[in-house]
């Protein structure tokens, strides 16, 4: 399978989940009645996956991963990645996280509890789970199960408690195996959080100095820690924070692209054309047809 061919970024879909601090988790249960061979995307929101039945092969670009019931995967912010179903029935269920809501889990007790390392270790180096653990993960796939037919703020609350949950078999299975994850520095992700703030509160475009000071770090004290923390550079993640929701309104809105681009902090619209373009291969115009 040539999977760099796979993955060119103008072939991915980029589905729009409008996920927010008031709405962080979205759950996903969908049974494959056919073999897939591939199908790949990418997005803003973070995603972690328990397969339940059958069997599936996850790819990444330049790494791939056969997946049998109780196996976890796990995505990062923009991360390209795809998967083919091997055996039928196979069933997989799926959280899509608002990346703020991972960022700033912790737990008193647990000082060394951040699970965002789980999302942005390179693929190879991603935690597997054993078979103990496995059994682990199904059974509280069937209490997913159970948590996708509540309702209202009852159902967003049992989606943050079984999240939690997963994270926790996944923390524990790393401790056991003594696993030497690359993480960011203690207390980094606090420093970062009011940097991604920023970026949230704002439709302009954030100064990587201004993140910085709001920080209390030098620039490359901040983009170091930045991209080690999150896996993308401050200028990226701002950026394409910014570019999901020009995707959005396209979707959503007829409005012209010279509005759109003012809006969100761009010089003018060939300038948000130039950058569109090279971030989802296509042009605003043709996105729009091709998702519409």
């Amino acid at each position: 399978m040539a999977r760099n061919q796979d993955l060119d970024l103008g072939l991915i879909n980029r589905p729009q989940y409008s996920l927010s601090a008031e709405n962080p988790v979205r759950l996903s249960l969908t049974g494959h009645k056919e073999k897939i061979t591939a199908r790949f995307d990418m997005h803003f929101e973070i995603e972690l996956g328990i397969l339940v039945s059958g069997r599936m092969k996850r790819f990444y670009q330049n790494h791939e991963m056969d997946l049998k019931p109780g196996d976890v995967w796990a995505c990062g912010m923009w991360e390209p990645h795809g998967f083919s179903v091997k055996k039928l029935p196979c069933k997989v269920i799926v959280f899509t996280v608002y990346p703020q809501l991972i960022l700033g889990a912790n737990f008193e007790e647990l000082p060394d509890f951040k699970p965002i390392s789980f999302f942005t270790a390179p693929p190879k180096r991603r935690l597997r789970l054993n078979k103990e653990e496995r059994i682990k993960a199904l059974g509280l796939g069937k209490r997913l199960e159970n948590a996708y037919n509540c309702k209202g703020m009852e159902r967003t609350a049992l989606l943050r408690v079984c999240l939690y949950d997963l994270l926790l078999i996944m923390y524990a299975a790393r401790s056991k195996r003594k696993q030497n994850i690359e993480t960011a520095d203690p207390g980094s992700i606090t420093l970062i959080n009011g940097a991604i703030q920023l970026v949230l509160d704002s439709k302009k475009l954030v100064a990587e100095e201004k993140a910085a000071r709001r920080c209390g770090l030098s620039k490359n004290s901040f983009n170091a820690l930045f991209k080690r923390t999150t896996g993308l550079s401050f200028y990226k993640f701002a950026l394409k924070y910014r570019l999901s929701n020009v995707a959005g309104r396209l979707l959503r809105t007829n409005d012209p692209l010279k509005a759109i681009a003012a809006d969100w902090g761009f010089f003018d619209a060939s300038h948000l054309h130039r950058l569109f373009v090279q971030n989802y291969g296509c042009s605003p115009g043709e996105y729009k047809k091709i998702h519409s």
